[in-house]
């Protein structure tokens, strides 16, 4: 794909979409209450930044935002988002938006492919507790990329309307650390 001047921008918003995965899946039987009442905290999003395309610090990354952790449950005329626990299971996958703003022009698909690699790790208080194994969840298929901005305006008019956080600043050591989702 041939991108001219236009295409560039100083703002991207990433929606990934980790569908696939590795590990254990939580089970219910090993969520204490709190845990069930919020999905979050059992969530650490990972920014996986590749940075043999593109150094870090040379980025111009200057501010971000989580406008979705991806985890909370949302019912929405276009879909349903996040987990949500279903017949004593979890299911559905995370899809936390992000929005990333740079000091300079960045090509969305290079910043995509920079970034596509990233994963969310959920595990119980108890499983970390007792060295068990954690469900890592992740974008097999290629399907993280740039997000539909009506979607995001569905999703943070819902967020508004339940109270959940929206448009929580971070930063990229946060991230590449590991985001407590609970903490959003």
């Amino acid at each position: 794909m041939n991108l001219c001047a236009s295409d560039y921008s100083y703002v991207l918003v990433i929606r990934f979409v980790l569908r696939k995965g590795e590990g254990n899946w939580p089970q219910l039987s090993q969520l204490s209450s709190g845990e069930r009442a919020d999905l979050r905290r059992l969530a650490t999003f990972f920014l996986e930044w590749d940075d043999e395309l593109e150094d870090p610090q040379e980025s111009g990354l200057k501010d971000v935002s989580i406008l979705y952790d991806g985890v909370t449950p949302l019912f929405l005329p276009s879909d349903r988002f996040g987990l949500h626990i279903v017949d004593d299971a979890i299911t559905g996958f995370p899809s936390p938006i992000i929005r990333f703003n740079f000091a300079k022009v960045i090509d969305p698909d290079s910043f995509i492919k920079t970034v596509w690699m990233s994963q969310m790790r959920l595990q119980s208080e108890e499983e970390a507790n007792a060295g068990g194994s954690s469900f890592y969840c992740e974008d097999h298929q290629g399907y993280t990329g740039i997000a539909d901005p009506e979607l995001v305006d569905e999703i943070t008019r819902a967020l508004s309307k339940t109270g959940v956080p929206f448009d929580y600043r971070t930063d990229l050591p946060a991230l590449l650390a590991g985001l407590d989702l609970a903490v959003v």
